[in-house]
């Protein structure tokens, strides 16, 4: 039912300098990211998180955040940024940001997994790295509907 509704903008692995610090903005789509190593600080919304190893986070669209990388142990993520063109969709996933709890070695083996798809290029690249995105956002979707069944118990 969801199927086409996610548009992946961009993926990237990236790896911030020694206490490197992005300006606080905001953009209209979402902003996944996978931290792999190192250490630092990401705002949503002036809430604060601290960052450390194997840690997902999400920013919603039109929220203000920022992202400050350790002095000694700087930042290596992987970072999607992504759309949602199904309302539906949109409306079930809007409301999930800050820090994600799920597993994680298996979003981390997605998340590479698309980033070879993305560098190769290769027949179909485009729909495997929306359907590999749009599986883990089922991941999320899924584990926050179960958390709120629990609590609503």
């Amino acid at each position: 039912m969801y199927f086409y509704s996610v548009n992946v903008i961009s993926i990237a692995k990236c790896w911030y300098q020694s206490a490197y610090h992005t300006p606080k903005h905001m953009h209209d789509y979402f902003h996944l990211i996978y931290i792999i190593s190192g250490k630092g600080c990401l705002k949503i919304n002036n809430i604060e998180y601290s960052l450390n190893d194997e840690q997902l986070y999400i920013c919603q669209p039109c929220c203000k955040h920022e992202i400050n990388s350790d002095k000694i142990t700087p930042l290596n993520t992987i970072e999607v940024k992504f759309s949602i063109c199904d309302d539906s969709l949109y409306s079930d996933f809007k409301d999930i940001h800050g820090s994600i709890n799920i597993k994680l070695q298996e979003v981390r083996s997605i998340l590479e997994n698309t980033l070879v798809e993305a560098i190769g290029r290769n027949y179909l690249y485009r729909d495997i790295i929306n359907t590999n995105i749009f599986s883990i956002i089922l991941k999320i979707l899924k584990k926050y509907s179960n958390t709120r069944l629990h609590e609503l118990m």
